[in-house]
């Protein structure tokens, strides 16, 4: 394999615009989204709060609801998490106040949890509450009751739960204090949130864990261009690793804020050359994979290709902290110990915090037909398994569109 290839745009910077600027008055143009399932859903969302998306090839151009947002009576998200999530906080500001304000999902987003935001806003004003009591959708919320103040946030299941106060708290009437409670797992997303804020025109106060932000303040509307996805981007990296072949990636910011960019540290450990020139990184894979202890605590996103790049490895690999990836769109812990079983691969999870994948000589893996649990990154992980190993097939591989629509085309151009 010798490829090159363009990383598709990032899907949280996206979502994180879009949020942001149908928050802002007037008209924002996003250049290069990522127009995904979840973005669709986002989009459809807050249509329904008042602002309004014109979708074209390379932008969409975003009239935003500013402080006029509107009251939807239910609002639809799939199983987009961040959307989920993010629209708890936006609802609480929405309306004349007193509306009830329903967000749900599909099935899976039913068992998703939440119940750790919406304990804090609570502390911070809002009416909310679940139809079933277990902290998950459908959750109800009472528009304009969001009023700030100060919040204790427990974000080890997912540092969304702080990205989405952030996102709103700007716009409350009084200001805020979070403090983080416990672990703050996949924490560079919450950068990632700050980041954006800041370029729509908001600031907080980041102190570790302790967020101080003002409130009344306002998004300012902007063009704003979306940089490549390192977690999508990952896969490349792994079919570079797993095949022993180069394959280059462009549309990449070396000194993004993005943690996912770790995986080419990882892959570097694993025994693959890297080598960035004029902004685009060569892998280059080793004849045969060094195993790897790695501690994922801050970028479970990427977990998936690196386990079963792992699988490819010449030892035991130790994959740490990695508990919240049971609460992503699969149990993503169980499903790739499955599914490298059914490949050949010893993989055991410990403690539900941390996955064990014993490499195999990749002569002595075979092909399997892969669930992929409707789960975009599994597909994704499994699919570049098979450019090195016989009958590999993906099952419902249709669920690539949550965030890497065209994945197999720019697959197949790596062969």
């Amino acid at each position: 394999m010798d490829a090159s290839v363009a990383a598709p745009p990032a899907k949280a910077y996206t979502l994180r615009a879009l949020f942001l600027a149908a928050l802002a008055p007037g008209r924002s143009v996003l250049t290069n989204p990522l127009y995904g399932d979840d973005q669709r859903y986002a989009m459809g969302a807050l249509t329904g709060f008042g602002a309004s998306f014109t979708q074209e090839a390379d932008r969409v151009v975003v009239d935003g609801a500013g402080g006029g947002l509107l009251a939807p009576e239910k609002v639809f998200i799939g199983n987009s998490g961040v959307s989920m999530r993010f629209l708890c906080s936006v609802a609480a500001l929405a309306g004349k106040g007193g509306e009830k304000i329903v967000v749900d999902g599909d099935e899976r987003m039913r068992q998703r949890p939440a119940g750790e935001l919406l304990d804090a806003l609570e502390a911070l004003g809002a009416g909310v509450s679940t139809a079933r009591g277990d902290g998950c959708p459908p959750i109800e919320i009472i528009g304009k009751s969001l009023r700030g103040g100060k919040a204790v946030v427990d974000a080890e299941k997912s540092s969304q739960f702080v990205s989405s106060l952030l996102v709103a708290l700007p716009l409350a009437p009084e200001d805020s204090v979070l403090s983080i409670k416990g672990a703050f797992n996949s924490r560079p997303y919450v950068g990632i949130t700050l980041d954006c804020m800041k370029e729509f025109g908001v600031r907080a106060a980041d102190e570790g864990n302790r967020f101080t932000v003002k409130g009344q303040q306002s998004y300012t509307a902007r063009e704003y261009a979306i940089e490549g996805d390192y977690s999508s981007a990952s896969f490349f990296f792994e079919a570079a690793a797993i095949t022993g072949g180069r394959v280059r990636v462009s549309n990449l910011k070396e000194d993004s804020l993005q943690g996912d960019k770790r995986f080419l540290e990882l892959m570097r450990g694993m025994g693959c050359k890297v080598d960035w020139s004029n902004g685009t990184v060569l892998v280059e894979g080793p004849d045969r994979l060094e195993p790897v202890d790695a501690d994922m605590a801050d970028c479970p996103d990427i977990v998936m290709p690196l386990a079963v790049a792992c699988a490819f490895a010449d030892g035991e690999s130790r994959i740490a902290n990695v508990g919240t990836l049971k609460y992503k769109e699969s149990d993503r812990l169980e499903a790739v110990r499955s599914e490298l079983a059914r490949m050949g691969v010893n993989a055991q999870v410990i403690d539900g915090e941390e996955l064990v994948v014993k490499g195999v000589n990749p002569e002595n893996l075979h092909g399997a037909a892969i669930e992929t649990y409707n789960d975009h990154r599994i597909a994704m992980s499994f699919a570049v398994a098979g450019l090195r190993v016989p009958g590999v097939r993906i099952r419902n591989p249709g669920c690539v569109s949550k965030s890497f629509p065209d994945f197999f085309e720019r697959l197949e151009a790596l062969r």
